[in-house]
């Protein structure tokens, strides 16, 4: 392994099994040599004098919000590509699988557009989350919104998940209906992720025309930062969870 790729080795109980856990940094950086070193392990840890493999684990983000955020946005951009909103994107609704990866749930309130900047005007999704130009339209028919309501909608879910809790939750949810179009943009209150707290900023735009769609996100160094090509890395064949 070549010097640049910090690493630390580390015992772990596995399902009754003890395991060196073998933690790799910079690993966007260095993806080749991992990727030869797992392939080794993986084709010839049978032999009795070599430890036997039982897996590798990718992590993208330095914080556990940033992967679950950077596997969500993905998942958005392909529904949006598609002509899809969500509409109802929230903690609950982005589960965890035993193999380590993201699934985006919850469709019950989605919408079919028939064009990428397709418009609604039906206010639907869970009040904490919802965005300020979707709770007009409850009140003023000549109100509208596109999929940039889901960005929004990421932007609390992001607060959620890093503070435990969605702005206003303190509120009876009607009353934080009322005050999400007439507070300022929520903020993220932790000060040791400025990075998060930049993307939180840059999502949470009350103005719909200003904010930014889904794809235009993927290059927030937030994303970037634990991003690795897919075309480097076969997930479905080469990453496995312990």
């Amino acid at each position: 392994m070549s010097s640049k790729v910090s690493n630390q080795m580390r015992m772990q109980e596995c399902e009754c099994e003890r395991v060196a856990i073998k933690i790799l940094e910079n690993v966007s950086e260095n993806i080749e040599e991992i990727e030869e070193e797992y392939l080794v392990l993986r084709d010839l840890s049978l032999h009795p004098n070599i430890p036997a493999f039982q897996g590798l684990f990718l992590k993208r983000g330095v914080l556990p919000e940033e992967d679950q955020l950077w596997f969500t946005m993905e998942a958005l951009v392909y529904l949006h590509s598609n002509h899809c909103m969500h509409r109802d994107i929230k903690g609950h609704n982005i589960l965890l699988t035993e193999e380590g990866n993201v699934k985006l749930v919850d469709f019950g309130v989605s919408s079919h557009l028939q064009a990428t900047m397709g418009r609604r005007n039906t206010s639907v999704g869970t009040p904490y989350w919802m965005a300020p130009e979707v709770i007009a339209c409850e009140q003023q028919l000549d109100s509208w919104y596109d999929a940039r309501c889901d960005v929004w909608s990421l932007g609390i879910t992001a607060i959620e998940l890093a503070q435990g809790d969605p702005p206003l939750s303190d509120l009876h949810p009607m009353r934080a209906l009322f005050q999400i179009p007439r507070n300022p943009p929520p903020v993220l209150e932790r000060t040791d992720c400025p990075l998060l707290a930049d993307f939180v900023a840059e999502v949470l735009v009350k103005d719909l025309e200003l904010r930014p769609f889904a794809k235009e996100l993927l290059s927030h160094p937030l994303l970037k930062r634990g991003a690795i090509s897919s075309q480097k890395v076969q997930y479905n064949s080469m990453f496995l969870s312990f």
